[in-house]
């Protein structure tokens, strides 16, 4: 007598063969996969915050290296600031009594001896000086004009230099950069993006003053290369500079210190 298998037991029988068990092991395999990626994770997170750590704890360790190199630094500054202006002061009080002496003795000079007294102090900055001449004064471009890193819209020390070299070519009795007073020791150069004039920062506009003729100074720079390379960078690089006449112009006395190697051939 042959048995009828009700409707719902085959189901069961169909849901319990080989293919369900295949599905249900793919399952199984997926809930393994699971959690390998969930360790993989987990260790990765792990490794990088590790790293983390690492980083942090090693610019702890060095941040206080850096701070007290950097204290040290800013204390060499000072130092050397402050050793500057005291050198400068002592230059200043050293050049007025040296004036009162000048003038307490000069009633018994000779009129020769006199003007080469006047002479040499004009030609080493030891007075200041005023007088009609010319006012130049140079400026960084409005915008950029870069190649590549570099603005060349940018008045740098060579513009000053050559500015400074056509003055005197054209007559300038005496020349001074934004206040500074210029003498045959003076340095004109470059410190990164700073200009330095006698080892003293100035910066854009810089203002040049030059003491003379100011028809003669303008009709003679005007025949100078210096001149060229004055319209040059204005055309060129878009560098802005005016050049005016003045009635009464003042420059400074020169406070550079006086050589300390050099010494005159047969002294003693």
């Amino acid at each position: 007598m042959t048995r009828v298998v009700p409707r719902q037991d085959w189901l069961r029988l169909v849901l319990e063969a080989d293919g369900l068990s295949d599905y249900r092991d793919v399952e199984h395999h997926g809930e393994s996969m699971d959690w390998v990626v969930r360790g993989v994770s987990l260790l990765s997170m792990a490794l990088v915050g590790f790293m983390l750590v690492a980083v942090g704890i090693g610019i702890s360790q060095s941040r206080p290296q850096v701070t007290a190199e950097r204290d040290q630094l800013q204390a060499r500054v000072l130092a050397e600031q402050t050793r500057s202006k005291g050198v400068e002061a002592a230059y200043l009080a050293a050049q007025a009594s040296l004036k009162d002496t000048q003038s307490a003795v000069r009633p018994d000079m000779d009129g020769a001896l006199a003007a080469a007294l006047d002479q040499q102090t004009v030609a080493s900055a030891f007075v200041a000086m005023r007088g009609p001449g010319v006012v130049l004064v140079l400026e960084d471009a409005k915008r950029p004009t870069l190649a590549g890193t570099a603005d060349l819209g940018r008045v740098i020390d060579r513009d000053v230099q050559h500015a400074v070299n056509g003055l005197w070519a054209a007559g300038a009795e005496a020349i001074s950069i934004d206040g500074i007073r210029l003498t045959s020791r003076t340095s004109i150069r470059n410190a990164g993006n700073a200009i330095l004039v006698d080892y003293q920062p100035v910066a854009s506009p810089l203002q040049i003053r030059a003491l003379g003729d100011p028809k003669r100074i303008s009709a003679r720079l005007r025949g100078l290369g210096e001149w060229q390379e004055l319209v040059q960078l204005r055309d060129k690089y878009r560098v802005q500079w005016s050049f005016t006449s003045r009635r009464r112009l003042v420059v400074p006395a020169g406070t550079s210190t006086l050589p300390t190697l050099a010494h005159v051939i047969g002294a003693q």
